[in-house]
């Protein structure tokens, strides 16, 4: 924002309070993400819930826009306004994965996380999620692993060779047949990189092979059906 005689302070405040307007839009939009992921027992309650998203999406947008604190990071040029806005984005960043998880926004949230951390000391405040996250990064990677060495097995044993064999053969033969591969420079890199997003990709896709949706979401317009994602 800072062009050649320009005025450095009037373009500083100026990204400050963009920022600032920036942080409290996030934050409406990820309260309202949030409650509308809440699970409800009764399907007539789809409009009330999408109302109450809304509505409580709209209050938490409201209170921090007029919380002093905020107030003075977002109308004066002070890098907290930044630092809040890169928090909010990686918040609303995180509902957006529980929502619709997918490798590239898995890859997103690590990026933003990563560059708040050496931003703003603020972050800590994510590290249980971000803890969490990490945890089913391992998770996503060790079951779509094992499905790749069982898929590469049976496609040798049964598909190539015509022979059955139990499930846990078939693994370990894709198992030993990568891990020859991978002794091979870069081929065995490369292979194991793509066998790596396959098997996370199709665990995301699948939800750990249980055929089901993450979540029932039910759309607040009423001439609409319920969409599954």
């Amino acid at each position: 924002l800072v062009v050649r005689g320009g005025n450095a302070a009037l373009n500083l405040n100026i990204l400050v309070a963009v920022c600032g307007a920036l942080t409290v839009g996030l934050v409406c939009f990820a309260l309202s993400r949030a409650i509308a992921l809440v699970p409800s027992e009764d399907d007539k309650l789809g409009p009330a819930k999408g109302r109450a998203a809304v509505l409580g999406g709209a209050a938490a947008g409201l209170f921090l826009a007029i919380s002093i604190p905020f107030w003075i990071v977002s109308t004066r040029a002070y890098p907290q306004a930044v630092s809040s806005c890169l928090l909010a984005i990686t918040a609303y960043a995180q509902i957006r994965f529980i929502e619709i998880p997918s490798i590239a926004g898995g890859v997103i949230l690590a990026l933003l996380y990563g560059a708040g951390l050496a931003e703003s000391v603020a972050f800590i405040a994510l590290a249980p999620v971000a803890g969490l996250f990490v945890l089913l990064a391992l998770m996503l990677k060790l079951w779509g692993m094992v499905s790749v060495f069982h898929a590469t097995g049976y496609w040798l044993v049964a598909r190539l060779f015509k022979k059955r064999a139990l499930p846990l053969n078939y693994a370990l033969v894709g198992l030993l047949v990568l891990g020859a591969v991978k002794l091979v420079p870069w081929v065995g890199t490369w292979t194991w990189t793509v066998a790596t997003f396959i098997g996370v990709g199709s665990t995301l896709t699948t939800k750990f092979g249980r055929q089901e949706p993450w979540f029932d979401l039910e759309v607040t317009d009423r001439r609409s059906s319920p969409v599954r994602l």
